[in-house]
Formats: C-alpha cells, sequence, structure tokens
C-alpha cells in the first residue's frame, strides 16, 4: 500500500455505516459473550472480538440476501440467533483457511435449504441482545 493511499484512508470521513458499526460492535460483543457464557457455548475467548463481528455481519448479510429471494424480511432477533447458532458450528470446526472453507460450506448448504424450503424451524428462535 502506498503512503498516499494510507494516508486517503486514515484521513477520509467515516461513513454512517462505519460509525454506527464503532457503537453497535462494542455492545453486540458484550451481549453474545455474556449470552455464551450464561449457556456455556460459543463464542469462547478462542473467538476474538472481531472474529465474532466478521461472522455475524457475513452469516446476517448472507440470511438477508436469502430472504430477499424469498420475499421475506427475517426479523433482527431471528437473525441475532441464526448468528448465534453459526458461532457454534464455527468454533465447532476450529478453523484455519480449510476448515474456513468447510464453514462456509455449511452456511451455503443452509442458505440454499432456507431459500428452496424456508427457514428451519430450529433457526427461527429470538434472540434480543439488549
Amino acid at each position: 500500500m502506498g503512503l498516499f493511499n494510507l494516508l486517503g484512508r486514515l484521513f477520509r470521513p467515516q461513513t454512517q455505516y462505519e460509525k454506527n458499526l464503532a457503537i453497535v460492535t462494542p455492545r453486540l460483543v458484550k451481549a453474545y459473550r455474556s449470552i455464551a457464557r450464561e449457556r456455556n457455548l460459543a463464542p469462547t475467548r478462542k473467538m476474538s472480538d472481531k472474529k465474532i463481528m466478521e461472522v455475524y455481519l457475513f452469516v446476517t448479510g448472507e440470511f438477508k440476501e436469502a430472504a430477499k429471494q424469498r420475499n421475506e424480511d427475517l426479523p433482527l432477533e431471528v437473525l441475532n440467533y441464526i448468528a448465534f447458532y453459526f458461532f457454534q458450528a464455527y468454533e465447532m470446526l476450529n478453523p484455519d483457511q480449510e476448515e474456513e472453507m468447510m464453514f462456509k460450506i455449511q452456511l451455503d448448504f443452509e442458505i440454499r435449504r432456507y431459500i428452496k424450503d424456508g427457514l428451519r424451524e430450529e433457526l427461527r428462535q429470538n434472540m434480543k441482545l439488549f
């Protein structure tokens, strides 16, 4: 990365999305960690805060896109639970590059299943984070 690219990134104004994400991230991570501790489930300390957000944004983004294809709107509380479900899968695989692909294959399977048959009852649960 060139010096001008770096300087441009440092001094460009934040988008509203970036500002909102900066506000929500600590609260979201804290809420998931608290629920996980109570239930003795993932995300555990093995998963960094950054990885929690990466998985959360990736999983919920994929399900939102799938919902559009079905002309549905998944409530935020359901998306929160779906992300929580996939934290379990992510940690069970303990991903490195190879297992990361397995995680994405599992997610892709669930997305295709949702598009075809609707959301499984197991995933249709509400999880209010805050």
